[in-house]
């Protein structure tokens, strides 16, 4: 085990645990600098924190199967997911654990299609990405029993890693002004 989980375990009170910065969305194009690198043995050792109430985890090389897996997904309130693979699997999954009352999807690039398994849950609370063509009124409309949020908050800290200004509003549009303030 990782000594600081290890140490962490020690924890009687640690409800929330996170492998991505869940504060601050990183800026676009940098995401991976704020995600952890899971491993299956690493997964494993998570289950251990038993009074866990949310839990976060991110990265392309999950699976369905290696977050469906988790027996600790039994306990949560509040399930993060960052760019994570096989989403479909995840959401047609999810709607059997009744106890997941907040469901964050970042990064997934996620469409209405794809979110219809959700109509079936009850309070939920959903945070995801929303794009121009789909907003949150739309959504709220397809999902009446579910609190949705929209939230653009990125980490400053990661956008002075960009390149410079002039190149970072070719890349990002009006965003990147917004972004440095």
């Amino acid at each position: 085990m990782i000594p600081a989980l290890e140490h962490a375990l020690k924890w009687r009170r640690l409800d929330e645990l996170s492998f991505f910065n869940s504060a601050l969305k990183s800026p676009p194009g940098l995401e991976e600098l704020d995600e952890c690198t899971l491993s299956k043995s690493l997964l494993k050792e998570v289950d251990k924190f038993k009074n866990l109430r949310s839990l976060g985890l991110g990265g392309q090389n999950l699976t369905a199967s290696e977050v469906l897996d988790r027996p600790i997904l039994k306990n949560l309130n509040t399930l993060k997911l960052k760019s994570v693979g096989e989403i479909d699997k995840i959401l047609n999954a999810i709607v059997a654990y009744p106890n997941i009352h907040e469901l964050w999807l970042i990064h997934e690039g996620t469409t209405a299609r794809q979110l219809e398994p959700l109509i079936r849950m009850k309070n939920l609370s959903l945070d995801r990405d929303w794009s121009e063509a789909d907003k949150k009124k739309k959504f709220q409309a397809g999902l009446p029993a579910c609190k949705l949020t929209f939230e653009s908050v990125y980490a400053r800290t990661l956008w002075q890693l960009l390149p410079d200004n002039a190149d970072r509003k070719k890349r990002y549009g009006p965003a990147a002004e917004a972004i440095r303030r």
